[in-house]
């Protein structure tokens, strides 16, 4: 018998390469990349280790043919890898599950996403 894994998610994913501005726990500024992106949050690679369950403030910038837009929202880090700091590491894979996303910010990234439905 064959074991299937079941998907989990409540909202499909597309791959996304989208520039994300946040500030880490120090308060310092960082400049994330995501690997992909749907409606409940975003997987990336980050420079430095951000603990499981931080909140962030996050910015993405969303390319639209006639214009970027960007959108502000609120999440939680929900997974980190390696899930312990590593000295000497600069290259850590975070998912980010959203936790506030409102109005015109929901909207821009629901139109963003179908965009890229409609071409997978």
């Amino acid at each position: 018998m064959m074991d299937v894994k079941k998907e989990r998610r409540q909202h499909p994913r597309v791959p996304a390469h989208l520039t994300v501005e946040t500030a880490g726990p120090e308060g310092t500024e960082l400049t994330l990349v995501t690997g992909n992106l749907s409606l409940g949050g975003f997987h990336c690679r980050v420079s430095r280790y951000i603990p499981k369950s931080t909140h962030l403030t996050v910015k993405l910038e969303l390319p639209f043919p006639e214009r970027s837009e960007w959108l502000t929202a609120e999440g939680e880090v929900v997974r980190v890898k390696p899930q312990e700091p590593v000295e000497g590491r600069n290259d850590y894979r975070l998912a980010l599950q959203f936790t506030r996303l409102y109005g015109r910010d929901r909207q821009l990234l629901g139109r963003y996403l179908e965009q890229h439905y409609k071409q997978r």
